[in-house]
């Protein structure tokens, strides 16, 4: 269960983390 959790919180992180510097490299594009 813990264990599982914490892959599920670290793919979420990973995802999260992820997006942000996609989200960041868009605005700059536009910018």
């Amino acid at each position: 269960m813990i264990l599982g959790n914490s892959v599920e919180f670290l793919c979420a992180l990973r995802v999260y983390r992820i997006g942000r510097r996609s989200i960041t490299f868009i605005i700059v594009s536009k910018g």
